[in-house]
């Protein structure tokens, strides 16, 4: 089996600064890596402030850890020179900051807090919108944020170590907690991923503290209410109060390694500081202290439907899916995000599209695939293999109309969209014979496909196909004459 290869990214100064006593977390920094080359894997500590690492590659270090553009630059230069398969940050928000993205959606939140521009090859920005095509498979291994004590990040990184599969079966039981303004849709999307909701606890009228035998099952889904720097989620009220949904303490020894949590509630991932507050855990971080495997949530302010999937709901319910498919934690979270970016995107589906993060290690798959589903696949193998039925459609067609139809019916079996079809222009264009009549050079005939695939709606199904008809007809790249049949 070829070895897949895993950037840790951090940021070394300010993560020894933290932690005076370096050493423990260090020794499980090296138990991390060791452990991974026994699953192969082949990961690489990847310090972007030091100028000796980062000149490894021809590029310049960090040099202050809050700048969010140098940041950006510097985790861009890693994916470009080193072509990782998967890249995990290591730290929390205190370490490498979350990228601060334009809201649009008229709410509290003054930004969006994101790491979605880490998961994808375009320049820094601060407009959500220029990140609607993620290409890598990178999550957040977080710190608690604010307290120097070592102890949570040592113990964070020798449970990591020890995350391994288990089959489809252990995942079957899941735990499921509702707000009941929220049951509908909570319902639908458990019918969906189990065809059943038999398992749904509504609060109220039911609430935390919870039993330690639904704790101790290994798939969760909150769809309930959150609120910034607070370590608890909310059903809705009884009595003139919030029922309580859950609190970060009341989980504490209960989480069964290898679970996996999805949660739609506000902030429900948001990594705030626990010293200023003078509060409990967030129950995200204590979630993957206490052996959870994978954790997928909001950051800040997030939406949802009260009686049909929507936004959250949705974005949610693909992660869940692809998990139960078998893929690996970072994996997980690139497919959901380019299944979510078919959609029609409003303000609020932008928000949700950029606001989700995904928590754990990237590589730990903590259900074992099934035969032929795909999952075990990384982010360049999966495009590989798109590459070769691409060609085959680039290869095998006589007219233009032909090409459309057979284009669009590949964008339909395969979920892609259009940026992974430039792509595959770009193979056909530099590997094949197809197009050696036209007389515009490479850069041209690119520009011309790009702008006419990216000027209808960008990063939706529908766009795609409009893109490809503008392309395919209009923009003068195909002719009858241009492709030649191999």
């Amino acid at each position: 089996m070829t070895k897949k290869s895993k950037l840790i990214i951090t940021n070394g100064v300010v993560l020894k600064e933290k932690y005076p006593d370096f050493e423990e977390i260090e020794k499980g920094l090296n138990q991390w890596i060791e452990a991974d080359n026994n699953k192969d894997v082949v990961s690489t500590l990847a310090p972007i402030d030091s100028a000796a690492f980062m000149g490894s590659i021809g590029s310049k270090p960090v040099q202050n850890w809050s700048d969010l553009r140098e940041i950006k630059r510097a985790i861009d230069d890693l994916h470009v020179h080193l072509k990782p398969d998967y890249a995990v940050i290591l730290g929390s928000t205190d370490i490498v900051p979350h990228q601060q993205l334009i809201n649009l959606v008229e709410d509290d939140d003054p930004f969006i807090a994101s790491d979605l521009p880490y998961c994808c090859d375009a320049p820094f920005s601060q407009h959500a919108e220029a990140f609607r095509f993620p290409t890598r498979a990178l999550t957040r291994l977080p710190n608690l944020t604010g307290t120097r004590d070592s102890k949570h990040l040592a113990s964070l990184l020798r449970v990591t170590g020890r995350q391994f599969g288990r089959p489809r079966g252990e995942y079957n039981n899941y735990f499921a907690v509702s707000a009941d303004m929220f049951r509908g849709s909570t319902s639908a999307s458990l019918r969906a991923l189990f065809n059943n909701d038999r398992a749904l606890e509504d609060v109220p009228p039911d609430g935390s503290p919870w039993s330690v035998p639904l704790l101790n099952r290994r798939l969760h889904f909150f769809n309930c209410h959150g609120y910034a720097g607070d370590p608890y989620w909310w059903g809705n009220q009884e009595y003139g109060q919030m029922k309580e949904a859950l609190y970060s303490q009341s989980i504490v020894g209960k989480i069964t390694a290898g679970a996996i949590i999805a949660t739609e509630c506000c902030f429900g991932a948001e990594l705030y500081d626990v010293e200023a507050g003078k509060v409990a855990p967030p129950i995200c971080n204590t979630y993957l202290e206490n052996g959870a495997a994978a954790f997928f949530g909001s950051s800040d302010i997030s939406y949802g439907q009260t009686d049909l999937p929507d936004w959250a709901d949705i974005l949610c319910e693909y992660f869940l899916e692809e998990m139960l498919k078998g893929a690996p934690v970072g994996m997980a979270g690139l497919r959901a995000r380019l299944r979510y970016a078919q959609r029609n995107f409003t303000d609020k589906d932008l928000k949700t599209f950029a606001q989700f993060v995904v928590l754990g290690d990237a590589t730990t798959r903590p259900i074992l695939p099934d035969g032929d589903s795909g999952s075990n696949q990384t982010w360049k193998e999966l495009n590989e293999e798109f590459a070769e039925v691409r060609m085959e459609i680039f290869s095998s067609f006589e007219t233009p109309l032909e090409f459309q139809e057979k284009l669009k019916n590949f964008a339909v079996d395969h979920g892609l969209m259009e940026e992974l079809i430039f792509r595959s222009f770009r193979v056909a264009r530099q590997s094949s014979k197809n197009l050696v009549h036209h007389e515009m050079s490479d850069s041209e005939l690119f520009t011309e496909i790009h702008t006419g695939v990216s000027r209808h709606m960008i990063g939706t199904r529908q766009g795609f196909l409009r893109g490809v008809e503008m392309t395919a007809i209009g923009s003068r790249v195909v002719s009858e004459k241009e492709f030649v049949s191999h």
